[in-house]
């Protein structure tokens, strides 16, 4: 597919993934980066046909040309649409990386149009509800697995939702990784070593596949 759309993490890492994936260094002539100015509150139809003319341009002295626009959603509906023909029909040798904080901020026919590309959110462990959600965790690592799937029915309705599981699944992460830090044993640090791959694991087949997040996160807690 010729275009993609980054959204979760933070600005700071949909940008830096949008240039991984562009493999293209800021500097190419090949690579032109559209962002909201300073001074204005939305990006305008006149920088989308911009951008056009440039991806209809045969590459200069790479394989192919790539347009970045950051923070998509604030093209105007009007530019947005005016993007969606350059999404249908691509210009050859040429790619459009979009990143945006959500992909309901972007129009449906402009999201259909690209491959998604779901980042981790940025997680610390500062706030209260992510300090209870790490200590809920370490307490489960103890229960069986009829107290591991009762408690995931007690937090059905997080249990259902997508983005709330990969937010409990970065939390849990991340404290693994803090209790790795103390003076564990040889076996104690693979065992955590383990159950991170597992979390990752997890967290792509719900990010790159249609699993239900209920099922994944059951399936997870039971393999913990």
């Amino acid at each position: 597919m010729h275009s993609i759309v980054i959204s979760g993490g933070n600005q700071k890492k949909r940008h830096g993934e949008a240039l991984k994936i562009g493999e293209l260094p800021e500097t190419s002539p090949d690579l032109k980066i559209i962002a909201l100015k300073e001074e204005k509150r939305t990006i305008s139809i006149s920088e989308i046909r911009e951008l056009q003319k440039f991806l209809n341009l045969k590459p200069f002295q790479e394989k192919e040309k790539i347009g970045i626009i950051l923070e998509a959603q604030n093209l105007t509906e009007e530019a947005q649409n005016a993007l969606l023909k350059t999404l249908e029909e691509p210009p050859e040798h040429s790619r459009i990386i979009l990143t945006t904080d959500n992909f309901q901020k972007l129009l449906p026919t402009v999201i259909s149009r690209c491959e998604k590309v779901k980042l981790p959110p940025i997680i610390t462990l500062e706030s209260e509800a992510s300090k209870k959600i790490a200590q809920d965790f370490v307490t489960l690592l103890e229960k069986n697995i009829g107290e591991r799937l009762a408690w995931v029915e007690e937090n059905k309705e997080n249990a259902k939702d997508q983005g709330e599981i990969l937010k409990i699944l970065a939390i849990w992460e991340s404290t693994l990784r803090n209790l790795m830090l103390k003076n564990l044993s040889a076996e104690d640090l693979n065992e955590k070593i383990e159950k991170i791959k597992k979390i990752g694991e997890t967290r792509r087949e719900l990010t790159e596949t249609s699993v239900n997040p209920r099922i994944a996160f059951e399936a997870l807690l039971i393999s913990l």
